[in-house]
C-alpha cells in the first residue's frame, strides 16, 4: 500500500505520493453567457460538471512540472 500525505496549502489541498507524479492539464470550459464564472469554478466538482458549463475540453498536459 502506497503512502499518501495531504496537505493544506493556501485553502488547496494537494496529495503527495511516492508512486505518483504530477501532471497539469489546462482545461477550456465553455460557460453560458450570463453565468458567474468564479462561482463555476468553486462550486464545480472535478468531473468539470456544472449546471452552467456547456462542454470542456482538456488543452494542454504538461508533465514538466
Amino acid at each position: 500500500v502506497s503512502q499518501s500525505r495531504y496537505q493544506r496549502i493556501d485553502k488547496e489541498y494537494t496529495m503527495e505520493r511516492e508512486d505518483c507524479k504530477i501532471v497539469e492539464i489546462t482545461v477550456a470550459l465553455w460557460v453560458r453567457e450570463d453565468a458567474d464564472v468564479g462561482e463555476v469554478v468553486s462550486e464545480m466538482n472535478y468531473m468539470f460538471e456544472h449546471a452552467d458549463i456547456v462542454d470542456s475540453e482538456i488543452r494542454d498536459i504538461n508533465t514538466e512540472v
